[in-house]
């Protein structure tokens, strides 16, 4: 009972972390506007890393192991510094259960239904994306060679080593990325038939900068987190908000490295914005969603100075983005001994702790001695 008490806390613990976090990237955000996507992408990647990453170390840089939650005025286990039997803290099965005001049965009721919204949101996705493939293969029509050697070549612009499999497929699907390892290439037959070269190659441009991104990889990793928190508002917004900073830096990157003119570029996405061409959620998939080409991001995307990013500002957001892992990521408690901040510990077992409790307990103190 008491382990799993243990791992309700720290659950707890998890959630109200994860939540002041969101809460904070979310105002900060804001208050950046559009003119940092990249930083504010970082932010809302950093907040679905902390909800992947349990609360079991602490460190002196550590935020949340200096909150007011989490900081213990003393060391309960009365052990030394350098104890190598410490691991964590731990409380007493009485006081847990005096905390906790429910019984093992709630505790079952809670895993039960946990586990059902891990599963049915992990089905929903099954679902989804085994219905887009047999949508894509049923509806595919053949790429010209024109086509694909303009895909290779945008690709190999790009520092790829090959290029996506291109599908354009009569359904109102795309254009957009599927697929983890093997990712292919979605383009709507009529948006082919429609654009010009230089407005198609901006749109092929756009897809295979979220490739050199690796934004695909983090498609995989939202669905995980979506899974895990399926419960969490704050997590679907950081996922909601990851797609759209993520397509605003597409934007800066098709213009400012990939060299298209902004008017060019910002005219096929109308294009895709007046057929409406649909994508799923939750599918793992990242690409140009009609919903979300907005008055806004078409401004952002004509006053994109078509300037790349240099090495300075490269180093400066790397350099941001670990601080910021620094402060945030460790989240166990500390205790306070004699002025110093120790991570708090736990005794290697419980007759152990018992013992050195006792042997506390029979050393004379001055007081006694005098």
């Amino acid at each position: 009972m008491t382990e799993k008490l243990s791992l309700i806390e720290s659950l707890a613990t998890q959630i109200w972390q994860v939540t002041l976090l969101a809460v904070l990237v979310f105002m900060l955000t804001r208050l950046l506007g559009n003119r940092l996507p990249r930083l504010s992408h970082g932010l809302w990647l950093l907040v679905l890393i902390k909800a992947l990453t349990p609360p079991l170390w602490a460190s002196p840089t550590g935020l949340f192991s200096w909150s007011p939650l989490g900081v213990i005025t003393e060391n309960p286990a009365g052990l030394g510094v350098g104890t190598v039997e410490a691991q964590a803290l731990t409380l007493p099965a009485g006081v847990l259960q005096q905390r906790l005001p429910f019984g093992e049965t709630a505790i079952m009721l809670a895993a039960v239904v946990y586990a059902t919204g891990v599963l049915g949101v992990f089905t929903v996705w099954l679902y989804q994306r085994g219905r887009l493939r047999r949508t894509i293969l049923d509806s595919q029509t053949p790429a010209s060679i024109r086509l694909e050697g303009r895909l290779a070549h945008i690709a190999e612009a790009h520092g790829l080593r090959s290029a996506p499999k291109l599908i354009v497929t009569n359904a109102d699907l795309g254009p957009a990325i599927i697929g983890t390892w093997r990712p292919w290439l979605i383009l709507p037959a009529r948006l082919v038939e429609t654009l010009g070269e230089e407005e198609l190659d901006a749109i092929l441009a756009h897809e295979i900068l979220h490739l050199q991104r690796r934004d695909h990889w983090l498609s995989a990793l939202q669905i995980a987190t979506l899974c895990l928190w399926w419960f969490h508002p704050m997590v679907w917004l950081a996922s909601r908000k990851i797609e759209e900073y993520s397509e605003r830096c597409v934007d800066r990157d098709v213009v400012g490295k990939s060299g298209f003119g902004a008017a060019k570029y910002a005219s096929g996405l109308i294009q895709v914005l007046e057929q409406r061409y649909r994508l799923l959620r939750l599918s793992g998939m990242t690409g140009v969603r009609s919903t979300s080409i907005t008055s806004d991001r078409l401004k952002s995307i004509l006053n994109t100075s078509g300037k790349p990013e240099g090495k300075l500002a490269n180093k400066t957001f790397a350099g941001l983005m670990l601080l910021s892992a620094i402060l945030v990521l460790p989240s166990q408690p500390q205790y306070h001994s004699k002025g110093e901040c120790i991570p708090a510990v736990r005794c290697g077992s419980h007759d152990n702790r018992s013992d050195r409790k006792n042997d506390i307990a029979a050393t004379p103190s001055l007081e006694d001695a005098g």
